[in-house]
């Protein structure tokens, strides 16, 4: 690792971050943007992909998000698949929803079990684009370029694939990521950062507001929901509840729980895009007085497939506070580019 780099100040590097790789021209057929990290994730990259995706739909661009949909069984040597919400509005209701592949229509939990949770609240999200499915993210784009007109690709985890990319995007942790953290669980050092055009800190101290060179991103709770009927909840009004989230960072889901008002009594703490153990379920099943709370993503994937849960389950609505201003500005940038 580079030594002077990691001497350099946050506000120094975070000014590198910025500088464009030379020569880099995109491999896919229309302009492309990359949201990464160095981590293995809960730095809320999709959340930041949806956000990209809302602002160039406002702008009119017929957009395509391209991820591999960890956690489905799309697998290399199977064809892509590409999801659009038939939904009018974007809401949590939408896992509820029908989506189409193309080739079928189901529920937006059965298209979680196949493509992810990911991909299925993306198309909820984001009821304008389309949302395709495949590791190979090449051959992803050019299914869904053959299908209809593209004017922008977004990478959903896009930092570390081969494919060249128009403008990166790399979310950091300060509280665990390099250069700040020495001994952080990432898939690359600090040095990969030079790679990328424009940084922002996810959930960072409040001493960040003020860097000029690093935009704060911070993941905030906006509603709650019951999962068996979409209708809302009032956090003040509910007991105690359990955090069962198959996220990167279980506790930004608690820290926003109570943020909104709500008493966490615990935490569960499923794999990432995964499903619960058996031991698991059979803790959220133990005390049927107590109330689960998970994900929107947990919403379409795994808690879905548990209707015997449903009734005591609540869903947080979460936001990315300051996603909309840094997607204006990235897709400001890449137009005068």
């Amino acid at each position: 690792m580079n030594g002077a780099y990691l001497a350099s100040t946050p506000l120094q590097w975070a000014s590198a971050l910025r500088r464009r790789v030379a020569n880099r021209s995109s491999q896919l057929p229309a302009a492309s943007i990359s949201v990464g990290n160095l981590a293995l994730g809960g730095r809320g990259k999709t959340p930041m992909v949806a956000a990209l995706a809302q602002e160039a739909e406002s702008r009119g661009l017929s957009v395509v998000v391209l991820t591999r949909g960890y956690g489905g069984t799309v697998r290399s040597g199977t064809e892509p698949v590409v999801l659009q919400s038939t939904a009018p509005q974007p809401d949590i209701a939408c896992w509820l929803s029908m989506l189409s592949d193309g080739h079928s229509s189901a529920t937006a939990a059965s298209f979680a079990q196949r493509c992810g949770d990911e991909p299925a609240w993306l198309a909820s999200r984001c009821p304008q684009a389309r949302i395709a499915i495949h590791p190979d993210r090449r051959q992803a784009a050019a299914v869904a370029h053959a299908q209809q007109q593209v004017d922008l690709f977004i990478l959903d985890d896009g930092f570390q694939t081969s494919v060249a990319r128009d403008l990166d995007l790399v979310l950091l942790d300060p509280h665990r990521d390099p250069p700040f953290a020495r001994r952080a669980a990432c898939r690359e050092s600090a040095v990969a950062l030079s790679a990328a055009h424009r940084v922002a800190l996810i959930d960072a101290d409040r001493r960040w507001d003020d860097a000029e060179s690093a935009l704060v991103l911070r993941r905030t709770a906006v509603a709650l929901r019951r999962l068996s009927d979409g209708v809302h909840a009032n956090p003040k009004a509910q007991p105690p509840v359990q955090v069962a989230a198959a996220v990167g960072q279980p506790s930004s889901v608690t820290r926003c729980a109570r943020d909104l008002g709500l008493t966490v009594r615990g935490e569960i703490r499923i794999r990432d895009h995964g499903r619960p153990s058996r031991s698991q379920l059979k803790k959220m099943n133990r005390d049927r007085s107590e109330l689960l709370l998970v994900t929107e993503k947990d919403a379409m994937g795994w808690a879905s497939q548990h209707p015997e849960l449903s009734n005591r389950t609540l869903v947080l609505e979460m936001a990315l506070t300051g996603g909309r201003r840094l997607a204006m500005q990235v897709l400001d940038e890449l137009h005068d580019n």
